[in-house]
């Protein structure tokens, strides 16, 4: 058996769920109570060891609505580059001729790689787009791209930015639980290190109580 501070966190958990049910049992309940440890405290360290497991609870919500999240945000990047690629590749042939209106939508330029440079890339596109009326109707009459086409577009780029705003919202919320969680902690290993101490003098002759409380004790040679 390890030493409490020895554990990992799970086993850390169990053994004072172990402490806090057995340390009120009639066998030792009477001797600890003298120490302090009556059932008032014990209530205490309950509520310790219950604000951790709700945290864990909520950070486990928090991490499922997070893989749901990325690939919302996956998919919606997809979906958006696959047609902007289109646009682009249909605008080009539209302008062929018009190596001006190429050079001022940018439509040589490699499509960016990096998300946030890539959706600025996108928006500058379409808006120049839909301001110039005379590479909306070349557009219009040779591949029937329409307002409504672009318009479509623009609801591409909102969803993959409120997609990203989510993702990003929920990696603050994991980050808001782990502080909860570390701080959860340290309050129970508080509580049990004083426990421990105290046990460990009440009970110095007894090794089976120590046991019974979860307490590690060191073999004598």
């Amino acid at each position: 058996m390890k030493y409490y501070s020895e554990k990992s966190i799970p086993a850390r958990l169990m053994q004072a769920e172990e402490s806090i049910v057995n340390g009120q049992s009639n066998e030792v309940s009477e001797v600890l109570s003298e120490q302090g440890y009556t059932p008032e405290e014990f209530s205490q360290g309950s509520l310790h060891l219950a604000a951790i497991r709700q945290i864990d609870a909520d950070r486990r919500e928090h991490l499922g609505a997070q893989v749901v999240a990325t690939a919302s945000v996956k998919e919606a990047y997809r979906v958006l580059r696959k047609s902007f690629s289109a646009d682009r590749r249909l605008m080009r042939q539209a302008l062929v001729n018009n190596s001006d209106y190429i050079d001022a939508l940018r439509l040589n330029e490699p499509m960016n790689r990096q998300m946030e440079a890539f959706v600025l890339q996108a928006r500058h596109l379409y808006e120049k787009v839909v301001g110039h009326n005379a590479v909306m109707t070349l557009l219009q009459s040779r591949y029937n791209i329409t307002i409504e086409v672009l318009t479509s577009r623009f609801d591409e780029i909102v969803e993959l930015e409120a997609a990203v705003q989510q993702h990003q919202y929920l990696k603050g919320q994991l980050r808001e639980a782990a502080k909860q969680h570390r701080d959860a902690m340290a309050t129970l290993d508080k509580w049990m290190r004083r426990f421990i101490a105290v046990a460990r003098i009440a009970f110095d002759e007894d090794k089976p109580k120590l046991e019974k409380l979860g307490i590690h004790v060191k073999s004598k040679r």
